[in-house]
């Protein structure tokens, strides 16, 4: 096939997948009512937040440099591994098909694709470089050019991070060790801040709009990004028909379960399967049904490590998110909110006894145990996870910089226990009620899909406002004893109205 075909191929496809007049104009105010409502409402709250009084004393803290550093190796480690599971390079599977069994180059047929995702991700990186450099100039603290280089230097991290995501697509068993090893080396390098000169996550701090930045570092990271491109088709040259055709179905998928709006279906398409420790004895018969039941879910979790790593690395970071948010001065709303929407995603990965549990619920009893007997003795092995993992992130933080004790210890279980609580909730939700999916009449149009997103993020949705409700327990204990109250009885209405 020549780039003439490649051309006509693609053309053959559009029109497969054309839509009427009515279609487009349905999309377009699709797009333009998601831009009114949450698009731009989100930006300004952004924009507010980072130039007001708080947000510049962040914006200006002396660690501002050091924290960009560590982000952006967090980013790249991600990169790599979100490229073992799905990569930029990808197309729909019968194009792909079509494509990558004719005689052009990967670097050919996957060239667009790639610039796609590539032009994703510089955008974001870009973008926030340009709010945080655009409320540092405006508070008085950094001159045009300073945030210039700095949004610069946001862009070359962008394409840094495209390719390390296609390098993660390519390479997919040494994606893991390599982003542990970037992750390890960041976290040595912020030990000991004079290695940061001499790393590419540093040059990205470095570049910080801030009195005492280097320009220079913004040229490293241009050099690095240049010859990141250089690479990107001879990494696109080695992609297999099998990876990519593995990679384009799974998408396929977990698309058509993400439109349904099923988003446990979605989620569960890219779990790890169990590799490792499948000789080990899994049930331990015991005269305390609880210890069987305590082993069995340890030993599950013990036979997919890599999800086990991920879960603990999320419940360390909500235990420091949630400790950080009780700081005086702290962006404490913000950091709850991360704390809230990190510790829930965590829960899931360590409660899948209990999932599994609650979405069987109401079928034939399993060894002869009722159904709420058994939702709690799987409840056991991650409410044992969580308060151990959450407490011993607080206290351990707290101990470090001073914040109070048992006030971060406290938070970060509550807000741990109403994570799981929600993960229960989840499991019990089961479909999507059809009377969701019929269509309202109002003057704005028709706004049933507002409706269908609330049923589907109500879950991590309120795990935010757990979080946000913990933080505020210095001042009032009222949010959270409702919200409290709330979890409860929508677990009990689900479970009542289970299958």
């Amino acid at each position: 096939m020549s780039a003439s075909g490649l051309s006509t191929a693609r053309g053959i496809w559009r029109r497969r997948r054309e839509r009427s007049g009515g279609d487009r104009a349905y999309a377009s105010y699709a797009c333009l009512l998601i831009a009114l409502i949450v698009v731009l409402p989100l930006g300004r709250a952004l924009w507010i937040a980072a130039s007001g009084p708080s947000g510049i004393a962040v914006l200006t803290a002396g660690n501002a440099p050091s924290a960009v550093s560590a982000f952006v190796a967090a980013l790249w480690g991600a990169a790599l591994v979100v490229g073992r599971k799905r990569g930029p390079a990808l197309l729909p599977p019968f194009l792909l098909h079509a494509l990558t069994s004719s005689g052009l180059r990967r670097a050919v047929t996957l060239r667009r694709p790639l610039l796609l995702s590539a032009t994703g991700v510089v955008a974001a990186c870009a973008g926030s470089a340009a709010l945080i450099g655009g409320a540092v100039l405006s508070g008085g603290h950094a001159g045009i050019g300073m945030v210039l280089a700095f949004v610069a230097a946001g862009v070359a991290a962008g394409v840094v991070s495209t390719v390390l995501w296609l390098l993660g697509q390519v390479f997919p068993h040494v994606a893991l060790p390599l982003a542990l090893a970037v992750w390890g080396l960041a976290a040595l390098c912020l030990s000991m801040p004079q290695m940061l000169a001499f790393t590419p996550w540093g040059w990205a701090g470095a570049s910080y709009p801030l009195p005492g930045s280097d320009p220079r570092s913004v040229a490293g990271l241009t050099v690095l990004a240049a010859a990141s491109i250089g690479v990107a088709p001879a990494l696109l040259d080695r992609l297999t028909g099998a990876q990519l055709g593995r990679q384009a179905a799974q998408w396929e998928r977990a698309a058509v379960f993400s439109f349904s709006l099923d988003v446990r279906a979605a989620a569960s398409v890219y779990e790890d399967e169990p590799r490792v420790g499948r000789k080990l004895r899994a049930v331990w018969p015991s005269r305390h049904l609880w210890i069987t039941f305590f082993l069995r879910d340890t030993v599950g979790q013990a036979r997919t490590p890599t999800r086990l790593l991920g879960a603990v690395a999320a419940m360390i970071t909500a235990g420091s998110a949630m400790t950080l948010s009780l700081l005086p001065g702290a962006p404490g709303t913000f950091l709850a909110g991360i704390a809230g929407i990190v510790v829930y995603g965590g829960a899931g990965p360590l409660a899948k006894g209990l999932l599994h549990a609650a979405s069987v619920a109401g079928d034939s009893p399993l060894y002869g145990i009722s159904d709420r007997r058994l939702v709690l003795l799987h409840a056991l092995f991650p409410l044992v996870a969580l308060i151990v993992l959450l407490s011993t992130s607080a206290a351990l933080l707290a101990h470090a910089i001073g914040a109070p004790l048992g006030a971060a210890i406290f938070a970060a279980v509550v807000a741990g226990v109403l994570a799981l609580a929600l993960r229960l909730a989840s499991a019990l939700k089961g479909p999507l009620p059809p009377s969701l999916l019929t269509p309202i009449s109002s003057p704005a149009g028709d706004p049933s899909i507002l409706l269908q997103l609330g049923w589907a993020l109500s879950d991590p949705l309120i795990a935010i406002a757990g979080a946000l409700t913990v933080s505020l327990l210095p001042v009032t204990p009222v949010p959270l004893g409702s919200l409290v109250v709330w979890v409860a009885g929508l677990i009990l209405l689900r479970w009542k109205n289970r299958r």
